[in-house]
């Protein structure tokens, strides 16, 4: 992507993705219940951070400490702007700029050379640049017009610091690893926070324009990725949020600056890409994605991008799951000021389709499966593809499930980072690794990095069904000819009825077979079925086995337990003795029905699942390689 712009071409300050229509529509009133309410939070933020000054109290002994410091420090800049064009208080504008110089008066500003002791300005760049970058952008695009020459020449000063160690660090003799890395938040937090930076000193920073240049140079790679994941992203929708909000806030940057837009908008990946983290997020509070950071809250700038892409689906579903998010109880960002700026409050209501369904992220292999979307009954997310991403888990062929707006079955992950969580030793905390995840086990173990599963999805005439081939990752580094012969796993969602998990394995010599399963709900076990009652929804997951076995609960050993958070519990189906080769079946239902389910081998080592007795039995019939027979097909008693 080319740069070929003069000063003269570039639009005038306010000129980032803050600029006047933003600043316009903080002075009319806000008619929405979100947004008063958001409007009342930014007055009172604004008011105590006036009252307390530029210095607060901040967390050192955490993980990433100055960086959660440059977020408040962003939320506090941005609020005071905000509260300033909303009341034409000036005073609120003072405090804003106080809050900059303030930033230059720091020691450091990354917590990884701060803990290594090298206080110097140019020792990194890294999220903590990346993010206070973007935050004295912001501010000097909005103060520029009103600074005098003192107050200009003390911002000025703030912005060195970065300024020196973008250079080093982006350089192509000194790059730091994150430059032009596809698959990392790092890239777009670092790259483009650097380039709104120049941005809005453009004419002050006679380096700006080759900073510009090794922004979009760096960023490149990652909308690649974006359209190679058909829209995904394999670093979860956690940290989709993290990433393509410093990718949109650059984006929509440069686009307002310049006049000119981005062909990087203009792809359909990216417009799908809107849509990702709402589909792994059947209703707010409820995340279904996988990795690290399982979590997802609309974030304003999304509203904005959907806005300029003209998806009127996206920021239809944006509002619905902001009505009920808690988007306003512990602000990463300046979530509340930046809705003000970013959301009119105009929007449609989603519509439901009452079909299955199912969508495929090819390239990436993760599957939703649902009765209906949005607000679905049942649904569904599995996880395929491969092990080899950033922030990954060893949660291959693992999923989640929804009944009725409640998770029924849920991975479990990590509630804090810690020293271990990005060490060597990542693969010894319980969270990372397979016995924590909703996973078949053999002889106590799961799969092992690197690994990859091929996933393949066909719509049966009982429902959607996803299929995952992971033989070779299950039965990776064993001894030889002592690996796993065959593994198939099935996921068959019904719509009225149910969710049908089916394993279907072999091994060379006797084994132990388990599959496992993690709940948050309260759980009874009794001969062949788990009772599950959550909070809003009650749930039976009934097993069987070509095989004598037994089911157990258990408490799950988590590394960090939440005083405040329900303590999961852990459901397993294992075999009495070792065999050589089983078919463990699974069945989650709604309600407190318990159907009859078993499991036999038919012709050609074909696998039959019976569901009920007597004459309202149904049979599925499928291939030894899970291949559901589309001539099985009956009506389920719903």
């Amino acid at each position: 992507m080319s740069n070929n712009f003069s000063v003269a071409s570039l639009a005038g300050h306010p000129r980032l993705y803050l600029g006047k229509e933003e600043q316009a529509r903080l002075r009319r009133p806000f008619k929405t219940a979100i947004l008063k309410q958001a409007a009342a939070g930014v007055t009172a933020k604004a008011e105590e951070y006036l009252a307390a000054g530029p210095i607060f109290e901040w967390e050192v002994n955490t993980h990433n400490a100055h960086l959660i410091r440059a977020r408040n420090m962003q939320t506090r800049v941005v609020t005071l702007l905000v509260e300033w064009q909303r009341s034409g208080d000036r005073r609120f504008r003072d405090a804003a700029l106080d809050h900059l110089l303030e930033m230059g008066r720091w020691d450091v500003w990354s917590w990884i050379t701060w803990r290594e002791g090298n206080y110097a300005a140019d020792a990194i760049f890294d999220l903590s640049y990346g993010e206070n970058c973007a935050t004295v952008a912001i501010g000097y695009d909005w103060l520029c017009e009103t600074l005098n020459a003192d107050e200009k020449k003390a911002i000025l000063a703030v912005v060195e610091r970065p300024l020196a160690a973008f250079m080093k660090h982006s350089a192509p003799d000194s790059r730091m690893w994150w430059y032009g890395k596809r698959d990392s938040n790092w890239n777009t937090v670092c790259a483009g926070g650097a380039g709104m930076l120049a941005l809005a000193f453009y004419e002050e920073m006679a380096e700006a324009p080759v900073i510009i240049e090794r922004a979009v140079d760096s960023i490149g790679p990652f909308v690649d990725e974006i359209k190679a994941c058909n829209g995904a992203w394999p670093e979860g929708i956690g940290y989709w949020n993290y990433g393509m909000r410093y990718l949109f806030m650059f984006a929509l940057s440069m686009e307002r600056a310049t006049g000119k837009k981005l062909p990087w908008m203009g792809h359909k990946a990216v417009r799908e890409s809107l849509m990702f983290p709402l589909v792994f997020t059947p209703y707010a509070g409820v995340p279904c994605s996988f990795g690290d950071a399982n979590a997802f809250s609309p974030l304003p700038f999304h509203f904005a991008v959907a806005r300029r892409l003209k998806e009127d689906k996206t920021v239809a579903a944006l509002a619905a799951a902001l009505d009920n998010s808690k988007i306003f109880a512990k602000s990463a960002w300046p979530n509340e000021a930046e809705l003000l700026s970013l959301f009119d409050g105009k929007a449609d209501l989603p519509k439901v389709n009452d079909t299955p369904f199912m969508h495929h992220y090819k390239g990436q292999d993760w599957v939703v499966m649902a009765d209906r979307m949005p607000q679905p009954e049942l649904y569904v997310s599995l996880r395929g593809g491969t092990t080899e991403v950033p922030h990954n888990h060893i949660d291959l062929t693992s999923f989640h499930a929804v009944i009725g707006g409640e998770k029924i079955i849920s991975n479990i992950g990590p509630s804090c980072y810690l020293d271990t969580t990005f060490s060597a030793r990542r693969w010894e905390l319980f969270e990372m690794v397979p016995m924590s995840k909703n996973v078949l086990l053999v002889d106590g173990a799961g799969i092992r990095p690197p690994a990859t599963v091929t996933t393949r999805c066909t719509m049966t005439p009982w429902g959607p069904a996803t299929r995952f081939e992971a033989a070779e990752a299950l039965g990776r580094e064993r001894r030889a000819n002592d690996g796993v012969l065959r593994y198939h796993r099935l996921f068959l969602l019904m719509p009225g009825f149910g969710l049908l998990v089916v394993d279907n394995v072999k091994r060379p010599n006797p084994s132990l077979f388990e599959q496992r399963f993690m709940t948050q709900t309260t759980v009874n076990a009794f001969e062949r079925n788990f009772v599950l009652q959550g909070e809003l929804q009650g749930a039976v997951l009934t097993c069987a086995c070509t095989e004598e076995t037994t089911l157990f609960t258990g408490d799950v050993p988590l590394t960090r337990p939440l005083a405040s958070v329900k303590q999961p519990y852990m459901m397993r189906q294992i075999t009495n003795l070792l065999h050589r080769e089983v078919v463990m079946v699974a069945l989650l239902t709604s309600g407190k029905r318990v159907p009859a389910l078993s499991v036999r081998r038919g012709e050609r080592e074909s696998v039959e699942v019976v569901i009920g007795s007597g004459k309202t039995a149904r049979v599925i019939k499928m291939s030894r390689d899970l291949v559901v027979d589309r001539n099985s097909a009956g009506v389920l008693d719903k």
